[in-house]
């Protein structure tokens, strides 16, 4: 799903979106819609303010990309028979 500015900031989820932060101003609601996550502000009262973020919410690495090895390490050059 989404990456978030910090884990610190990341609350539970609710019904309509994903609080991720309180402030003077209100609370920062991540809403996912279709591909994209929407990231509004709104009020103590939970009124509307503002779209701060819009994003794609896309993994845009290719199906060789995902399933390549990512490397490997040869046991036998960190344990050596003695």
């Amino acid at each position: 799903m989404a990456k978030y500015e910090t884990e610190s900031e990341r609350a539970p989820s609710t019904s309509t979106g994903e609080i991720i932060g309180k402030g003077s101003i209100g609370q920062t609601v991540l809403y996912p819609f279709g591909p994209y996550e929407v990231l509004m502000r709104l009020s103590s009262s939970g009124e509307f303010i503002e779209i701060v973020e819009i994003r794609l919410n896309k993994d845009f690495r290719t199906f060789k990309q995902k399933v390549e090895s990512r490397g490997y390490h040869d046991v036998n050059d960190i344990y050596e028979d003695k």
